[in-house]
């Protein structure tokens, strides 16, 4: 349905969530009509791995992935600069489609799938898609609201964003989506035997690991970015992509809310397994409505620095203090304020070593863009070592405690 209005209606809705003049909708039509195919073949598409993973083959939603990523930054290279932004889009419609093709005969060979025969879900679990679905509401109002507001500061902020996003997120779509479409199995086996411990270590050592690998990773991502433009300047036209520094702060601001956004997702999928669905979306429209006032209040008064002063503040301050304000009273068997802590130790000794090895640059000679990246990453990998080992020497704890 959505796609038949975008394709019927292209300029009247991208115009409700952009600050475009119109001459501009009208000449780029053509990306309006192509873009309205990537919605239903996204939802199919994500819908069939998500079968398949509850099968166990999880390597599926990762091979989706890197196929799409792959498809894309290959064409986008390639392509660029015969055919302009348009290749990104029919990348992804192409990447969608093959992805189809092979899930589908894979269905049907291997795992002897019917596509004439069906049963009506019952009315619980039809209730629980819909709600489920539901979520995806406040998700899309906040991005759509972005764009809105990105789109009015300035000429090639948007293709800028979506630069940016796409490489920024790379680690979380290859790695950090597989890492949650196994432990969503594993928390719905756990949630059906009631092993309600269990499940609570479950989800806070994923959590622990996930942040002890990954906050080094985004914080690297984001201290490089300038250097990641350096390098994929060699396969664009320099006017298009190497002197848009707005490519590396967009980079840089998906990149370090990598961490947060991998524990908003394994505590979704922790509130699906426990059937808390109802609950899970009234968290999602609080926290995306407290997003969306705080994104504009911060565009309005810091413009495009605004965006990133958003995501720290939201992520790493407000989605914590969200889930754990609602956690412990939904599923009070989870100790949240354990893996709260003992995130907050890491974070606050991790940051102080990458500050200082920050400030210590300033004082060195100039490195170039490759000397820039070893600096950063050796630092980065001892500084990631101490911080683990030092962490677990601060007793903070009863802070915390009840």
């Amino acid at each position: 349905m959505l796609a038949f209005i975008i394709s019927v209606f292209p300029t009247h809705f991208y115009s409700l969530f952009s600050k475009f003049d119109s001459a501009s909708f009208i000449q780029n039509k053509r990306l309006y009509y192509i873009s309205a195919f990537i919605f239903p073949l996204m939802i199919l598409t994500n819908y069939t791995t998500q079968i398949l993973s509850s099968f166990k083959h999880f390597t599926f939603p990762m091979l989706v992935s890197i196929i799409n990523a792959l498809l894309s930054i290959i064409l986008v290279l390639v392509y660029y600069n015969e055919i302009g932004i348009d290749i990104a889009l029919w990348a992804m419609i192409i990447g969608y489609i093959l992805n189809l093709v092979w899930l589908f005969y894979y269905l049907v060979k291997k795992l002897n799938w019917s596509f004439t025969s069906f049963e009506f879900p019952k009315n619980t679990v039809l209730l629980n898609i819909v709600m489920i679905e539901l979520n995806i509401l406040p998700v899309s109002y906040y991005s759509f609201l972005t764009i809105y507001l990105l789109s009015g500061l300035g000429e090639g902020i948007i293709s800028s964003f979506t630069y940016g996003q796409m490489i920024g997120l790379i680690p979380e779509t290859l790695i950090l989506a597989q890492i949650g479409n196994v432990m969503n199995i594993k928390f719905n086996e756990l949630a059906s035997k009631s092993q309600f411990v269990e499940l609570d270590i479950a989800y806070r050592k994923t959590l622990k690991i996930v942040f002890l690998c990954f906050v080094p990773i985004a914080t690297f991502i984001f201290l490089i970015s300038d250097e990641i433009v350096y390098l994929l300047s060699f396969f664009m036209e320099k006017k298009e992509f190497h002197s848009n520094n707005n490519i590396a702060f967009f980079i840089g601001c998906f990149a370090l809310i990598i961490p947060f956004r991998a524990f908003s997702n394994l505590t979704s999928n922790l509130l699906t397994s426990m059937q808390k669905i109802r609950e899970g979306l009234f968290i999602a429209i609080s926290y995306q409505i407290t997003l969306a006032i705080s994104l504009y209040l911060f565009i309005h008064y810091f413009k495009l620095s605004g965006l990133l002063f958003n995501n720290v503040f939201t992520h790493f301050l407000i989605l914590p203090l969200f889930f754990y304000f609602f956690i412990r009273r939904i599923l009070p068997f989870v100790q949240l304020n354990v893996w709260l802590v003992d995130s907050l130790k890491f974070l606050t000794i991790f940051f102080i070593g990458i500050a200082c090895i920050y400030l210590l640059k300033q004082y060195l000679p100039p490195f170039s863009q490759i000397g820039n990246i070893f600096y950063y990453l050796t630092n980065i990998v001892w500084i990631s070592f101490l911080t683990n080992q030092l962490s677990a020497y601060f007793p903070i704890n009863q802070l915390f405690d009840k």
